[in-house]
């Protein structure tokens, strides 16, 4: 069942808003919903309705419309959870037949409301995808956690208003998240340069580096996980990123490095080591190269 049905206090209850422990959601017929998949672990391509793939990496999110269904091309150890929902939820007004793109010729609480649904809303070929930084992800997962246990849970009669609160949470924060990604473009995550359909053998190689960036990776030893040969799987690296495989793997690491300096307050003795690094020495000049400042310096710049 795509929603949740009342099991304490309320018989006969349905609230039109569920979480699933899949991802993405499996096909099924189900009444038209909004989804909010949140990605927790792995890595995958997406193909939107206009054929384009993009990469998506944990820890990430797709908004997906009622008409945006992207397909799972390939993926590498991929789990998640969707929140499924009906806009009417947040507001009574907010139904899917006939919901507008954009709030004009809205006013009072439903333009206020349609704010939070805004990114669901537009009809597009491809899912919105938000990057999650570090801080981020552990927020939205906790609330993630507090709408799932309140909707399983059901332990008080006030258990709806709060499953409602917690989703408005999780939208709120994500609408934000979305705006500021806008702003800065370079901070949020960027599709991959389209290319001709990729070779099975070749296509999980920057899944892996996504979802494994901080192991001694070698072009030898992922061109054998893949089945491949280093100059194919070179050339097809430099296709997709426009970098080699040694340099998209060090991109990687230092844009994680970045974010666990920016959002947290780890030691970088310990952030080094996330991200594959054994020497303090190597790690803080690939960070300067990268970024043009010291880890510390970095962590002391105003974000």
């Amino acid at each position: 069942m795509l929603w949740t049905a009342s099991h304490a206090f309320y018989p006969d209850y349905v609230m039109h808003i569920g979480v699933h422990p899949a991802w993405p959601m499996p096909a099924a017929d189900h009444p038209p919903h909004y989804l909010l998949c949140v990605l927790e672990h792995g890595a995958a391509w997406l193909r939107g309705a206009d054929g384009v793939q993009h990469m998506i990496s944990a820890p990430a999110v797709l908004l997906l419309g009622e008409q945006v269904q992207p397909a799972v091309v390939r993926a590498v150890d991929l789990r998640g959870r969707c929140v499924a929902f009906d806009p009417c939820v947040i507001n009574d007004a907010l139904r899917l037949d006939g919901l507008p793109q954009s709030p004009e010729g809205l006013s009072g609480t439903v333009r206020q409301d349609f704010f939070l649904i805004e990114p669901f809303a537009r009809r597009t070929a491809h899912p919105c995808a938000l990057a999650l930084p570090p801080e981020s992800a552990r927020r939205l997962l906790e609330s993630l956690d507090r709408l799932q246990d309140a909707l399983q849970g059901q332990d008080s009669p006030l258990w709806p208003c709060r499953a409602r609160s917690y989703l408005i949470e999780l939208l709120f924060m994500l609408r934000l998240l979305r705006d500021e990604q806008a702003a800065s473009p370079a901070s949020g995550p960027q599709p991959l340069v389209p290319a001709a359909p990729a070779r099975d053998d070749l296509s999980a190689a920057l899944l892996i580096l996504n979802c494994r960036y901080a192991e001694d990776w070698t072009l030898e030893r992922l061109s054998r996980q893949c089945c491949s040969n280093r100059t194919s799987l070179n050339a097809y690296i430099r296709q997709r990123t426009g970098m080699t495989m040694r340099g998209y793997l060090s991109s990687l690491r230092m844009t994680m490095a970045a974010n666990l300096l920016r959002d947290t307050e780890l030691p970088v003795s310990e952030i080094l080591s996330r991200v594959g690094y054994d020497s303090a020495s190597h790690f803080s000049r690939a960070f300067r190269a990268h970024h043009g400042v010291s880890p510390a310096d970095y962590r002391r710049t105003p974000a």
